[in-house]
């Protein structure tokens, strides 16, 4: 199913982001300012390093590559991903999960 409004996400690339995921439980996320917002996805823990809720059919040629992060708390990284929704490899494996690097997500030295 793909979203009624068309609007369509191509050529994205998330690279070199490095740090520290703050989940502690006294922490609130404050900058957002409209649904949908990064605590607004249902499901969401605070311990996601990438969350991609698209629309099958309507994102192509995303990648998040050379992205490393730590939670404060020492839980595991998370993202949020619907593989139906993209098709192709975006750099982990697109689960809603632990956050595994996959090949296209680490750049050659």
């Amino acid at each position: 199913m793909t979203d009624p409004s068309g609007t369509r996400v191509e050529d994205f690339l998330f690279q070199g982001f490095n740090g520290t995921i703050n989940d502690s439980t006294d922490f609130f996320e404050g900058t957002c300012i409209s649904d949908p917002c990064w605590y607004h996805v249902p499901g969401a823990t605070g311990r996601e390093v990438a969350i991609f809720d698209l629309y099958a059919g309507n994102a192509s040629n995303i990648v998040a590559k050379d992205i490393y992060a730590v939670t404060q708390d020492s839980a595991p990284v998370t993202v949020m991903c619907d593989p139906k929704a993209i098709a192709s490899d975006v750099g982990f494996k697109c689960w809603n999960g632990d956050f595994v690097r996959t090949k296209v997500g680490i750049s050659e030295q």
